[in-house]
């Protein structure tokens, strides 16, 4: 089927954002478990356009997992 998705398994989606999305990550074990709470394109794709470089699909050298966490959870107020 054209445009589907591949199903990724968390730790596939950690490296993903890391290899392939270039987004640093300090912590394979919680990223996983936000993206496990949450799911990857609620997290992702709701803040990405903050982080990516203009007209890419890749993110602003030195992003990182954390600093995009943190920004999400100063609009939410659940961690």
């Amino acid at each position: 089927m054209a445009g589907s998705k591949q199903f990724l398994t968390f730790t596939q989606q950690v490296d993903y954002l890391k290899n392939v999305k270039g987004i640093t990550i300090s912590s394979d074990q919680f990223t996983e478990d936000i993206l496990q709470r949450i799911g990857y394109f609620a997290l992702m794709g709701g803040y990405k356009e903050l982080f990516r470089v203009p007209f890419s699909k890749k993110y602003k050298p030195g992003t990182s997992f954390d600093e995009i966490w943190k920004s999400i959870t100063r609009y939410t107020l659940t961690p």
